[in-house]
């Protein structure tokens, strides 16, 4: 029997969501974490434009990284430590949660969003 597409399972528990979001939340088996890597090079490849389509795998590691770190310090520390290859595009490896000035510039950011989101 045909094992179901990880990318499909975690789409069914939200389908309006970021893939990425679901993942992060529901994955804690490395051999888990890491199929869903592969299926979402693949995803991203398949469904991407042109430019994501040719640069899967770096997307796929920016955005990943990227959405890792607001999940705290095990979770992200536990990615990490399994996709060695991923990186927040701004701070790479570095958990921006654990320096001031990153934190700073994140709570500006999350402020900023939370403005905008009121003013809609």
């Amino acid at each position: 029997m045909m094992q179901q597409s990880l990318i499909k399972r975690l789409q069914g528990i939200d389908p309006s969501r970021n893939i990425v979001f679901t993942a992060i939340e529901q994955l804690r088996n490395p051999e888990e974490i890491k199929r869903f890597y592969r299926e979402y090079v693949e995803y991203l490849r398949t469904r991407g434009d042109e430019k994501v389509r040719e640069t899967a795998k770096q997307v796929a590691n920016e955005n990943i990284g990227y959405v890792v770190v607001y999940y705290g310090e095990e979770t992200s520390e536990r990615w990490k430590s399994i996709l060695e290859q991923i990186n927040h595009p701004v701070f790479g490896r570095t958990n921006p949660f654990n320096n001031p000035v990153a934190e700073n510039y994140f709570r500006g950011c999350m402020d900023a969003q939370n403005l905008m989101e009121e003013r809609r």
